[in-house]
């Protein structure tokens, strides 16, 4: 699962290679929706399926053990601080996934906004359901096959990837 997917190329490129695995992809918006939907099709991918939908409001339908990773790469940070109440990284979505993650299963994790960063890290860090997969605290940079819409813009801006990943 990604969780604000937008056009999809990362999560489609994942469905490309393993065509045994089943993908969804989420997002709030529908014109992301709709490129995705586009580039799936383009591909002829037979194995990705897509929601438009809050994520907040989906956590009734998780059912335990039943992903094996989620991505959640450049979520809205909510900077202003009246609005950072619909951040999706909080201890609510930590539990969600704490059940719906299989054992051994990923949540990779990554943005650009160091201070979100750090918030989302912290986190993590104090729940002990979930261990690290690398040895450093965090890791910068992220070179997939295909890179996102928002990865590809925010370096073209300089800006710098931060990113972590863990396992229940």
């Amino acid at each position: 699962v990604e969780i604000g997917c937008g056009s999809a190329e990362f999560l489609c490129s994942l469905a490309e290679k393993n065509p045994a695995t089943n993908f969804v992809g989420i997002d709030i918006s529908a014109r992301s929706m709709r490129k995705a939907v586009e580039t799936a099709f383009e591909l002829e991918l037979q194995n990705i399926k897509f929601i438009n939908a809050d994520f907040h409001l989906m956590y009734p339908l998780l059912r335990p053990d039943s992903l094996s990773a989620v991505y959640l790469h450049f979520p809205d940070p909510h900077l202003k601080a009246r609005c950072q109440k619909r951040r999706l990284f909080n201890e609510t979505f930590l539990n969600a996934l704490s059940i719906a993650l299989v054992d051994d299963g990923l949540l990779s994790v990554m943005t650009d906004v160091e201070t979100f960063f750090s918030t989302m890290l912290q986190l993590i860090e104090q729940d002990a359901r979930f261990r690290k997969v690398h040895p450093q605290r965090y890791l910068v940079g992220f070179e997939p096959a295909v890179k996102s819409h928002f990865q590809r813009l925010w370096e073209l801006h300089g800006e710098s990837v931060f990113r972590f990943e863990v396992r229940k």
